[in-house]
Formats: C-alpha cells, sequence, structure tokens
C-alpha cells in the first residue's frame, strides 16, 4: 500500500486519489459533468495523472488543476451534475468507496463511446483572455 492509499482509508483527512491507483492507465474521461453555474467539468486521466479543467460554453478555461495541485478526491467532482455515459466505471467506483456523493443526470444511451468527452487544457482558452 503507498502512503496515499493508507491515508484515503483514514477517516482523519480527505479521500485521497491519484492517477497511479486506476489500474487502467489508458489515457481517457474520467468525469464529465457540470457546476452550480452551467461550467463544464472534464476530470481525465492524461500521461498517470488526474487532471481537472473547468471550462464555458465558449471553450474558455475558468480554472484548471491537477493531481500534483491537489489530490483530494472531493476536489474533482462538479457541484451539479455528472453525466453517467461519460463517467468511467472504475474511477466511480473508487468516489463511491471513498464515501464521497455523486449526482447523476439521467444516462443518454445515444451518445457515442469516445475516449475524451471533453476539451482538455490544449484545447481550450487560456484563463484571463
Amino acid at each position: 500500500m503507498t502512503r496515499e492509499e493508507y491515508l484515503s482509508l483514514s477517516d482523519d483527512g480527505p479521500a485521497i486519489i491519484r492517477g497511479r491507483m486506476l489500474a487502467d492507465q489508458t489515457d481517457r474521461t474520467l468525469i464529465m459533468g457540470t457546476d452550480s453555474k452551467r461550467m463544464n467539468w472534464h476530470v481525465y486521466l492524461l500521461g498517470g495523472k488526474i487532471h481537472c479543467l473547468v471550462y464555458n460554453f465558449n471553450g474558455d478555461c475558468i480554472n484548471y488543476f491537477n493531481e500534483d495541485v491537489t489530490d483530494n478526491a472531493k476536489d474533482f467532482i462538479p457541484t451539479r451534475n455528472l453525466h453517467p455515459e461519460t463517467c468511467d466505471f472504475i474511477f466511480m467506483r473508487i468516489l463511491k468507496r471513498l464515501g464521497l456523493t455523486l449526482v447523476f443526470t439521467r444516462f443518454n444511451e445515444g451518445r457515442p463511446q469516445i475516449t475524451f468527452f471533453g476539451l482538455v487544457l490544449d484545447q481550450v482558452n487560456p484563463q484571463g483572455d
């Protein structure tokens, strides 16, 4: 067990999540959802690290961070809704086992299965532009 895994078992601290905790290291979307301000949240695995990109309808970057900034699993969950057909099952199961609440919209059967359901950092307009 790693230190991060050990700490994630403790009730005294935050639930810890790191990309290396996922057996499947394939680059992909882990979560796609929205927050209370209707901003898009795309949480994805890239290069073995978990990234979170928050952007608006125009593709403007509102916020970006990765697991080097925070490994608190709660920080990677949008405040409003998750789109279940875009979320990674194993990642969701880990978050549930960590005791986190996940709020989903209805399942969209018509959405195609692709690797990345949202934009990644190099596809958005930089912050402040």
